[in-house]
């Protein structure tokens, strides 16, 4: 069998050709279902030349095979650490590039070193917002008893029931302030 080219965009795609362990051929909204993507996004990567039917029926159905779904979801992993479709492109225009191997393998590691400098930026403040969010619910179980907040305009907050005071975690901070004050 020969391996599906196509070129869209400048971009060229080979998918391999189906093993034994690949299973009966997809239609659009089987893999939709098990990439969890929706079939307007399938049609758009399939318009952009990042994912090619690997055949269609006679009736003009787009058919599917496993290398498909892993693009997809190499797709999803691409746009996950911020790459977005036009960019997909880019890169894979880079790596099929006739350019020196050497060269092609620099620019993607400057592709991708950037876009672990942003993730890492990224998993910093989601882990400070974690610490934020622990110490207000921990804050928020210390005392079931009061029925309001006392002192509101303070940082610190004493507590109405039971005298504990403690500092009020940011999180909470504008939660009962009136918008006139």
């Amino acid at each position: 069998m020969d391996k599906q080219v196509t070129e869209k965009h400048n971009v060229l795609i080979q998918l391999s050709e189906p093993t034994a362990r690949d299973s009966a051929p997809l239609r659009i909204g089987d893999l939709a279902e098990k990439t969890g993507k929706t079939k307007r996004a399938l049609r758009l990567y399939e318009e952009m030349g990042l994912l090619v039917p690997h055949e269609r029926t006679a009736g003009g159905f787009r058919l599917y095979h496993e290398a498909n779904a892993e693009r997809v979801f190499w797709i999803s992993k691409l746009q996950d650490v911020g790459f977005t479709l036009p960019q997909i492109q880019d890169l894979l225009a880079t790596s099929q590039s006739p350019g020196v191997p050497k060269e092609v393998m620099e620019t993607l590691r400057a592709e991708f070193e950037q876009r672990l400098t942003v993730l890492n930026a990224q998993m910093t403040r989601l882990g400070q917002l974690q610490s934020e969010l622990q110490e207000t619910l921990e804050y928020l179980s210390g005392c079931t008893s009061c029925s309001h907040v006392a002192n509101t305009s303070n940082t610190t907050e004493v507590c109405s029931c039971c005298g504990r005071s403690e500092e009020f975690p940011s999180l909470l901070n504008n939660l009962w302030q009136r918008s006139d004050s």
